[in-house]
């Protein structure tokens, strides 16, 4: 009660103005202390979408940089298998492969931050070292070296979004967005590069032999799983709004590339016509890749 008194008595000798300073004080610092929270929460949220655009956009340029190595995985295995036919084409594709290298490179050097800078380093000078690495090399060793190397930058691409907060959001569509570019668009792309490769080195050779028969076919229940697990996720994606036609074309082509390929290498085909075999296969990657760039400026939009 003392304290109170002479809280009173205090307030009692204090003019009107002070108390009105007072006053005004005491209900201007909690509303500057809300304020200065909500600006710090919107300083931190605003670096994390900045973070995510960084990472999105390196994955955009690894992707390509991948698509670019399946492309040089298959056309090396139909010259490793007699097709001298396509010697031209991979001729060409090193050099498209050095852009795309180049490209995502850029994106490191262009920053500061070591963000997955060692990591990058190791991978770039393998990709340099790739076309010296190949000399001797026979088809089946050729392919095997260009899908560890496939693999191993795939890995590397979940480590780029997963520093880049590109693996976590707490919205939905957001989410979900991110989900298909980073972990079901480059799976997508390799078992339908894989197939395509495998097919047009077998298509190349004189006749089918067993073993490269068995490996092809081997990827048509590989290829169906993940079809089918691809339409679940789009499934999902729709039940949020998030409709794109372009999905479902990829969709559509890659379950057709699927069917002739089930129907070009029964038990007893002849070989043959290796090019437009592969070319299906590329156009087939061609709208998947649509679909994925379309996926990113889909996930810019909504950050």
């Amino acid at each position: 009660m003392k304290f109170f008194s002479l809280g009173a008595w205090f307030m009692r000798q204090m003019r009107v103005a002070t108390k009105l300073t007072l006053i005004a004080v005491l209900l201007l610092v909690p509303m500057l202390l809300v304020l200065a929270q909500l600006i710090w929460t919107q300083k931190q949220d605003l670096g994390i979408i900045q973070l995510e655009m960084e990472g999105i956009s390196r994955v955009g340029e690894a992707s390509e940089l991948i698509r670019q190595l399946q492309t040089h995985r298959g056309q090396t295995n139909m010259v490793l298998s007699g097709n001298t036919a396509a010697q031209a084409g991979r001729d060409s594709t090193r050099e498209t492969l050095r852009q795309a290298r180049d490209a995502l490179d850029s994106k490191f050097t262009a920053t500061q931050t070591d963000m997955n800078q060692h990591e990058w380093a190791g991978l770039r000078t393998r990709i340099d070292g790739l076309v010296s690495a190949l000399e001797g090399k026979t088809a089946p060793a050729s392919f095997a070296l260009h899908t560890v190397l496939i693999e191993d930058l795939t890995r590397f691409v979940y480590g780029v979004a997963k520093q880049t907060s590109l693996l976590f959001d707490a919205d939905p569509a957001t989410y979900l967005l991110m989900d298909m570019v980073v972990s079901r668009t480059i799976p997508w792309t390799e078992q339908l590069g894989t197939l395509r490769g495998q097919g047009a080195g077998l298509l190349s050779k004189p006749a089918m032999d067993d073993a490269g028969s068995v490996r092809v076919r081997t990827q048509f229940d590989a290829l169906n799983f993940l079809l089918r697990d691809i339409q679940y996720s789009l499934a999902l994606m729709k039940d949020v709004g998030l409709l794109d036609p372009s999905a479902d074309n990829a969709v559509q082509a890659s379950t057709a590339f699927f069917t002739r390929a089930r129907e070009r290498f029964v038990p007893g085909a002849a070989t043959g016509e290796p090019q437009v075999f592969f070319a299906a296969g590329s156009k087939t990657i061609e709208a998947v890749t649509a679909y994925q760039r379309s996926a990113i400026a889909q996930t810019c939009a909504l950050a």
